[in-house]
């Protein structure tokens, strides 16, 4: 322990101040650096400050500046002392609290976690990427949106109604968007649905997190696509579920495989353009999970995340609409259409769990921000969305069809690749370990998703690539890294 300096000894002794002129505020300076003196304790309790003027003085600051400083210590407890009988350095006991026992803590390469977090930081797949490098799928082209068209409704929004957004608004969302949403899912995927099912959410990742923590408790069964959407994964996996992968063929999730087990609480699919295989879920399977969940009491969760693009004939209807819907959890986004920024997402949920999910999103944000809520609304009832949605399924089957000329002249051998006709990426399958393949294109600044990583389960190697928000550009860049690394590889 370091030896404290006597209280008689003056503060020029053992302290000196120094003042540099930067941005931070003078008397933050004063004020920051006496208080780690004494947290320090290179300032023993006692200790008198100089006066305020002679300190000034000493720096060549205005004597408001070093009070400023002064009345801040004494807020926080450092100094006390009387108006007129000096500042002291206050007395702080430094002892640390003892323990009558102390508990052993086992080895973990995160002590800071709890058991259940560490679990979820071990299992859990990183979904993020931290800017828009191609080709990471999901991003949508920001370029075609209008963002003029937006800042006005913003502005006019703000301009008329802020004083509605100033105070909480329902937890299950604004009432206009959750109407514009219902109608719109009514008409353009078959959804069936009353206004008051909509909950609006921070994004569907939210939707995902307020259904496991909400219907799922620890060790419950949740059965999910494989490969699957690795969001949905680990949101079931921080709620401590068991997962059951059941693989996807050309016609879906097989559902005699799903059929083999029992006790399943949940299923989470994605119907109309699987994720990451872009496959859809054939009528006759469709059908045949809607009696299995209602025969075995579970829920099924329907994600619906970019349903909106489909490049030959309508859209496929939403399972949700087929029948026996009390049983389906409808999930669906903006942030994939529009922009990742925009986080708004919804759930249409039975009418037995509209208390429920009403309450779940007062638990945890109480409500999704207002002012983008009411924005959205004007954007969707002026006509906006629906045009934006014209532009970019024109736009995206554009994109995919120059994607797949480059990337069948330069990697012709590496890759088997064929189109879609719907959704905003392609798969690529291949015979090499795509890990390794990837760990080289970052050396490139080519951030690759793996095929591999979707899988719990016999996984396939390949590489899922989105198209939509890169520019031909970019895109004939990122395929010539991946053909040089192919090249290098093969030599």
């Amino acid at each position: 322990m370091s030896t404290q300096p006597k209280s008689n000894i003056p503060f020029s002794q053992v302290f000196s101040l120094a003042i540099v002129r930067e941005k931070k505020p003078l008397y933050r300076q004063i004020y920051n650096q006496i208080k780690q003196a004494i947290l320090s304790q290179q300032l023993a309790p006692g200790i008198r400050l100089p006066a305020s003027r002679d300190l000034a003085k000493r720096l060549s600051v205005s004597r408001n500046t070093v009070t400023t400083a002064y009345e801040q210590l004494w807020a926080e407890g450092f100094v006390e002392g009387q108006v007129g009988a000096g500042t002291y350095v206050a007395h702080i006991d430094f002892t640390p609290l003892k323990s009558t026992s102390i508990p052993q803590i086992k080895t973990s390469s995160h002590p800071f976690l709890s058991k259940r977090g560490e679990q979820i930081f071990n299992l859990a797949k990183k979904d993020y990427i931290s800017k828009s490098i191609p080709f990471s799928p999901g991003i949508p082209d920001f370029g075609s949106f209008r963002k003029d068209v937006w800042a006005r409704i913003l502005s006019r929004q703000c301009r008329h109604n802020m004083q509605d957004f100033f105070a909480y608004d329902n937890p299950t969302g604004y009432k206009p968007l959750q109407t514009a949403i219902c109608h719109y899912l009514r008409s353009c995927r078959g959804v069936k649905c009353d206004s008051e099912q909509i909950i609006i959410t921070s994004g569907a990742q939210q939707g995902l997190d307020l259904i496991a923590r909400f219907l799922i408790d620890a060790g419950n069964c949740v059965a999910i696509e494989n490969p699957g959407y690795i969001g949905a994964r680990n949101a079931f996996l921080a709620a401590q579920a068991k997962l059951i992968p059941i693989d996807v063929d050309k016609q879906g999730l097989q559902t005699k495989t799903l059929q083999q087990h029992k006790n399943i609480r949940l299923v989470y699919l994605t119907p109309s353009h699987q994720y990451p295989l872009g496959v859809t879920l054939s009528l006759e399977r469709r059908i045949q999970i809607l009696e299995w969940a209602q025969q075995q009491n579970a829920w099924i969760i329907e994600d619906d995340y970019d349903s909106e693009y489909r490049y030959s004939g309508q859209p496929i209807a939403a399972m949700q609409g087929i029948g026996k819907s009390e049983r389906v959890i409808y999930l669906g986004t903006f942030s994939k259409v529009l922009f990742p920024g925009l986080r708004i997402g919804y759930l249409v949920v039975p009418k037995v769990l509209i208390p429920v999910f009403s309450l779940a999103k007062s638990i945890t944000d109480h409500n999704t921000n207002t002012l983008l809520q009411a924005a959205l609304n004007d954007f969707i009832e002026q006509g906006h969305f629906n045009n934006h949605l014209r532009r970019t399924r024109i736009l995206y089957k554009k994109r995919q069809e120059y994607f797949l000329q480059i990337f069948s002249h330069k990697l012709k051998g590496f890759c088997t690749i064929e189109p879609s006709s719907t959704g905003m990426h392609l798969v690529a399958f291949c015979e090499n370990d795509d890990k390794v393949f990837a760990q080289q294109a970052l050396q490139y600044g080519l951030q690759l998703r793996t095929l591999s990583s979707y899988y719990l389960q016999k996984p396939y190697s390949g590489f899922v690539l989105g198209y939509a928000g890169y520019t031909p550009q970019q895109i004939h860049q990122g395929i010539c890294i991946m053909e040089k690394i192919y090249h290098d590889i093969a030599k």
